[in-house]
């Protein structure tokens, strides 16, 4: 039994990976997988034409060796020992005008072996393809990002990567008085100096196979999670650490396996979770890396430690990406309360986003507990239809939102989107500026529920679209009551474009419009403060919709006439939990899209 750390922490997920390999024949030494696991490869690696080094971690069972079937591929870390390792590989650049391939084979003591392709552009293709973007990317910045005056006196370099073009130009606007401050999101550090943490505005690149599958996702399925550590007898930490889930997907691989929101893991792959293991547990188990399984055991919670439970195995998949993870009633002395988790806002699920309100509607639901603590955001037209569900009839017609883009665009008669509460007709702002129809806005007034406040849960996760509701709420005099932590602070959207190039899909998404409400207001960049403010890190983690969860407990006692704060929080083992930002997903922002 393992002791906790009493204050601690920060954010991770368990994982590991356990990797088929070819047989190994007649050999009874030799066993029939490979000693691999928790590798950062995947089964083709991609690479530019360019000289570079690539490392890749990876967790050996035993001694292991590497070699390279390649000249040009070198292998410099030939060896190592059980554990966590690197291969690292040194490509040259590749002048020959073709695409190049070299399988990288590792060799683990008594085991198959573990091998993956390496496939190396030509110099030529990789920068004709680097330069494409690169003036796509400016060409579009000059004429739609918010600032896009300070993007015209730039000198631009399309020699350079498109990721490292991007946030060139994006550092380079900065530079002028920063400009773009509202790009990004910004936290106090430790000497009290404000710091960008990140740009919103950002380029990602899929598989083009993956076209018409963005409504599904792929991975585990774990979804968020955070970490505290393990002391010994005398409360001294002992080097190992433990993950507790936050959320699960439902209907994902984890949730099929009976993962839960409150979940302990102490192990992955069969070894103890360390500060060395850390980051690629995490991206393992949040699914950040290839890996087609992972193996962890369960932590079983007794007095102040953790037994081990018996080991668990997640397979990859593709699930159902509904973010209508969950809808039910509390009973309380006010009636019936209304309780939605919504964790992303995706259009292509506003019908069953509809539908989930309206069975609380049926129910009797005359409260709204709106749980968006873990909600990135996504597109504006479902949030004008989340707005309408709560407000309903008496605030049909009433603006809900409204763009603005930069002073080139207007003046070139461009007009403001306006986005109104029950109404299928957006005033959309393209270049014709012809009207354009959305029918689930109009579709949810069926449905809605005409309420005069809603009850919120929000945490620094909450951003973009999520805080579109409760400025937009507010904007028409719905009392907005917001409970947990203050939240991101994204004040701005984009309307992206998409390229393909080769085998890939390029989206880019630059920061092109403020979102503001009826009342003109738009200036929450630094997030909106709670109005009872509780860290949910600071009690236990209860399962998904459970009314002793610290948010949702507060908003029943507000919803009751009680005082909304409760005593402060402790965890039944004392620990203390830190949570670090999700990673993003492809819907967290504020999307505009063109409407028909």
């Amino acid at each position: 039994m393992k002791n906790f750390l009493r204050g601690g922490g920060i954010l991770a997920l368990l994982a590991a990976v356990v990797l088929g390999a070819a047989s190994c024949g007649s050999d009874p030494d030799v066993q029939p997988t490979a000693g691999v696991t928790e590798q950062h490869w995947k089964q083709i690696e991609q690479i530019a034409g360019g000289a570079v080094e690539k490392t890749y971690a990876f967790t050996a069972a035993g001694a292991w060796t590497a070699r390279s079937t390649a000249s040009w591929a070198v292998v410099k870390s030939e060896s190592g020992q059980a554990g966590r390792s690197e291969l690292r590989v040194e490509a040259a650049e590749n002048t020959s005008g073709a695409e190049r391939s070299a399988t990288i084979t590792v060799q683990v003591k008594g085991y198959g072996p573990s091998s993956f392709i390496l496939k190396q552009q030509s110099l030529t293709t990789a920068s004709k393809d680097n330069e494409t973007l690169d003036r796509w990317m400016f060409d579009y910045m000059k004429t739609h990002y918010l600032w896009n005056e300070a993007v015209a006196k730039l000198t631009p370099d399309y020699t350079l990567d498109y990721k490292d073009f991007l946030r060139k130009v994006l550092v380079d606007v900065a530079a002028q008085g920063d400009v773009n401050h509202d790009d990004g999101h910004w936290s106090v550090d430790n000497a009290g100096q404000s710091v960008r943490q990140s740009f919103y505005t950002n380029i990602q690149r899929y598989p083009k196979a993956t076209r018409g599958t963005r409504e599904t996702a792929d991975g585990f399925g774990i979804d968020y999670i955070v970490y505290g550590s393990f002391v010994d007898g005398s409360g001294n930490p002992t080097g190992e650490l433990f993950f507790i889930v936050l959320a699960v997907a439902p209907g994902s691989p984890a949730d099929k396996a009976g993962v839960r929101r409150g979940d302990y893991i102490v192990k992955v792959a069969g070894r103890a979770i360390t500060p060395t293991t850390l980051e690629a547990d995490w991206g393992l188990l949040m699914s950040q890396t290839s890996a087609a399984t992972a193996t962890f055991s369960p932590g079983v919670l007794s007095g102040n430690g953790l037994g081990v439970g018996d080991p668990k195995t997640l397979t990859r998949a593709t699930y159902d990406d509904n973010p209508v993870w969950l809808a039910k009633t509390f009973d309380s002395p006010a009636g019936k309360v209304g309780y939605l988790w919504y964790n992303a806002f995706n259009l292509n699920y506003d019908d069953e986003l509809i539908a989930a309100v309206g069975r609380l509607k049926a129910e009797g639901a005359k409260e709204l507990i709106l749980d968006l603590r873990y909600n990135g955001g996504g597109h504006v037209v479902s949030s004008v239809v989340l707005g309408t569900l709560v407000a309903g009839d008496a605030k049909k017609g009433q603006v809900y939102a409204n763009t603005t883009y930069n002073a080139d665009r207007m003046a070139a008669g461009e007009k403001a989107a306006v986005y109104s509460l029950g109404s299928s007709i957006v005033k959309y702002g393209g270049a014709n500026g012809n009207d354009a129809r959305y029918e689930p806005i109009a579709t949810a007034l069926a449905s809605s529920l005409g309420l005069q406040t809603v009850y919120v849960l929000g945490t620094s996760n909450t951003a973009s679209a999520s805080e579109l509701v409760i400025n937009g709420l507010r904007g028409v005099d719905i009392e907005v009551r917001l409970i947990g932590g203050r939240t991101n602070g994204k004040n701005v959207g984009m309307e992206p474009i998409v390229r393909e190039l080769g085998d890939w899909e390029y989206d880019f998404s630059p920061v092109t419009f403020y979102s503001v409400n009826a009342k003109g207001f738009k200036d929450y960049s630094d997030g909106f403060a709670p109005d009872a403010a509780l860290d949910e890190l600071s009690g236990d983690i209860y399962p998904m919709g459970d009314e002793r969860d610290p948010l949702i407990a507060s908003a029943l006692r507000w919803i009751g006439g009680q005082n909304p704060a409760s005593a402060a929080l402790t965890r039944a083992d004392g620990r203390e939990l830190i949570a670090l930002p999700r990673p993003a997903r492809r819907l967290d922002g504020m999307i505009a899209l063109p409407l028909e």
